[in-house]
This record gives structure tokens, sequence and C-alpha cells, in this order.
């Protein structure tokens, strides 16, 4: 004897049916995809820049060794428009170490060049194409 079972007995089950019958069909959209700085500027010329330690600077402030070119880091991209024409300028930042320290300390001695900063910050233009 089911005391609470009333609706189980009234229920309509062809209703049930109907609904899972029914079915939505769900369809996407594909969004475009976002181009990056190289399939935008595939056919420009690239020029390399290297920002530099000057000479004076290359030793080791602790034990004053000549330091040794250990590599380079991309910095950043600027487009320079000269009439007519488009350039791109990417920028490299040299990296040097002490060979005498490195060794004995955990963190070795190193140094990059620097330069000022991009003319628009997170921007492509150069100061020349902004002009």
């Amino acid at each position: 004897m089911h005391l609470f079972n009333e609706l189980e007995k009234e229920q309509d089950l062809s209703l049930i049916e109907e609904e899972q019958e029914e079915t939505q069909t769900v369809t996407f959209t594909v969004r475009k995809g976002y181009s990056a700085d190289k399939d935008r500027y595939a056919g420009l010329p690239v020029e390399r820049k290297y920002l530099d330690v000057p000479e004076e600077e290359r030793f080791c402030p602790e034990c004053n060794t000549p330091l040794e070119e250990i590599g380079e880091t991309f910095v950043r991209r600027e487009l320079k428009y000269k009439p007519p024409f488009f350039k791109v300028v990417e920028y490299y930042s040299k990296n040097y170490k002490c060979p005498a320290c490195s060794p004995d300390v955990k963190t070795p001695v190193t140094i990059q060049g620097k330069d000022g900063k991009p003319h628009m910050l997170h921007g492509m233009a150069s100061a020349s194409t902004v002009a």
C-alpha cells in the first residue's frame, strides 16, 4: 500500500514521451581568428637592431673581469614609415655575464643592453610613423 503516489497514478505518460521526442538543435558560429603580427606584416622587410651595453660598462662590478656575451633577448617590434615604404624594425637586447663569478655565486652577474621606452606603450608605431 502506497500512501503518497497520487501524482504518479494521475500522471499522463503521453506528455512525457512528446517532451522526450522534441529535441533542440544548437548551432555555433565560429568567430574570425585574430591575426598575429607575423601574419599581418609578412611581406614587409625586417631590420634588426641590437641594444648593446657600452664598451666601458662590459666589466663585472664584483671582480672587474671582462664580461662575455651569452645571447640576445627580443625586446619589441616597431613599424617605421619612410615614404612610400613601410618596414618592421625588431629590437634585440644583447646579454652579458661574468665568466669568473658565475660558478661561485647562486645568481651570476648578468647585464642587458637597454634603450629608451617605445613611443607608444603596447603599440607598434614608431615616432616617425606617428609624425
